[in-house]
């Protein structure tokens, strides 16, 4: 493999985590400012975000998987993307159609979180 192969590989790996990063991010502050409740409208985009966010990670998940087992898949993905995704995705249990408040939605996001920014961490080195 070639080192601008390699390269290119890192920066799309880094491209994928760091879209999650940013949309956690967002759920995140959504949610910290939650307290007890959410309001409607506030209730519906953070239902929304999380609904999407879990989504995805389970269609990356599946595809990384899909594409490790036709020995596709590239090094940047097996080592860093796709153990990231599927540590995410194991963190984000509450279902979508529960309490965003009371079935700690944000202590889960921030776990699943931790995952991706370890992953980006790696790659970034």
């Amino acid at each position: 493999m070639s080192e601008q192969s390699d390269c290119s590989e890192r920066q799309d790996a880094i491209g994928v985590l760091s879209g999650y990063d940013r949309r956690m991010d967002i759920l995140q502050n959504l949610l910290s400012g939650a307290g007890q409740r959410l309001s409607g409208d506030k209730k519906a985009d953070v239902v929304e975000k999380y609904r999407s966010l879990k989504d995805d990670l389970k269609a990356d998940k599946h595809r990384l998987e899909r594409t490790k087992a036709r020995g596709e898949i590239t090094h940047s993905e097996t080592a860093f993307v796709l153990p990231a995704v599927a540590g995410a995705l194991t963190h984000l249990k509450p279902a979508t159609n529960s309490n965003p408040v009371n079935s700690r939605w944000f202590d889960a996001v921030y776990a699943a979180h931790v995952d991706i920014d370890f992953a980006l961490a790696g790659l970034r080195r």
